[in-house]
């Protein structure tokens, strides 16, 4: 695997409760992305009405680390009645898209390119995706990921990631460029 992930404590509880109540293991968690032996250690943020209003303070934290070569952002994604409870308008989608893309344009390591915002803003990005595979065991596999039988779930998609993909696979050239900088093609001849 040419990147690793690390799933940043996204809700503001769960923050919490990790910073003050467990600030062993956050400390570990730190240590062990600061040790790895790859700059390509991403952190993953899913936002929900619980937790958007921490945007800005999530990038700025996760940023301040140097740890991570880049900040993914989904928006939640789920069945209608989870996404209408704990999900955005397409509104509130837009308003939150907009604050990412000035996080983006203030120069923090965002994993979204001009393409996938303007997409992801629009909701008109190409999906599902065949090229790919979600696997969960040997027996469970997936085209896309496990919504996609269900059009309502795949209509409303806040996977930013998949949405980036189907921009470098009709290849704009924001997103082409946006993955090549992500992966550090470029420093690798250095």
């Amino acid at each position: 695997m040419a990147g690793r992930l690390v799933s940043w404590m996204s809700y503001g509880f769960r923050t919490f409760v990790l910073r003050q109540r467990l600030p062993y293991l956050f400390g570990l968690i730190m240590a062990n992305v600061a040790a790895a032996v790859t700059r390509q250690v991403f952190a993953s943020v899913t936002l929900t009405k619980a937790n958007a209003h921490h945007l800005e303070r999530y990038v700025e934290e996760i940023g301040a680390t140097g740890l991570f070569r880049g900040i993914a952002l989904n928006l939640l994604t789920h069945r209608p009645e989870i996404v209408a409870r704990y999900g955005f308008s397409v509104n509130e989608r837009q308003e939150l898209l907009d604050r990412a893309w000035a996080l983006k344009r203030q120069g923090y390591p965002l994993m979204l390119s001009a393409a996938a915002y303007k997409d992801l803003r629009n909701n008109d990005w190409k999906r599902p995706l065949p090229q790919i595979e979600l696997g969960l065991s040997p027996d469970e596999r997936y085209t896309c990921c496990r919504d996609v039988a269900n059009k309502e779930v795949c209509d409303a998609c806040g996977y930013v990631n998949c949405a980036e993909v189907s921009q470098i696979l009709a290849l704009k050239p924001s997103a082409i460029w946006q993955a090549v900088r992500m992966t550090g093609v470029l420093e690798r001849g250095k």
